[in-house]
């Protein structure tokens, strides 16, 4: 697994200490960098996404982490998986 790059360190850093309105700028410019540099279905595009999903569920709004969830790319199965 690739490390995490430094906005998503800090996002989890400020998540981790319940500081969650310093926590989502951070990721929303993680996801317009990676979004621009990789697209939208790079893993960690999708890991980003992931990340802000949980970010709003932890803050109690509902509707937002069914927004993020709903543009994740389902995973593919893995070569050989279910034999």
């Amino acid at each position: 697994m690739a490390k995490p790059g430094p906005e998503r360190a800090e996002a989890t850093c400020l998540t981790n200490q319940k500081k969650y309105a310093e926590a989502k700028p951070v990721l929303l410019r993680a996801l317009a960098i990676r979004t621009k540099a990789f697209g939208e279905t790079h893993v960690r595009t999708q890991r980003t996404i992931k990340d802000l999903g949980d970010l709003y569920e932890q803050c109690g709004k509902p509707a937002q982490p069914q927004a993020y969830r709903a543009r994740l790319v389902p995973a593919e199965p893995k070569a050989g998986a279910g034999k």
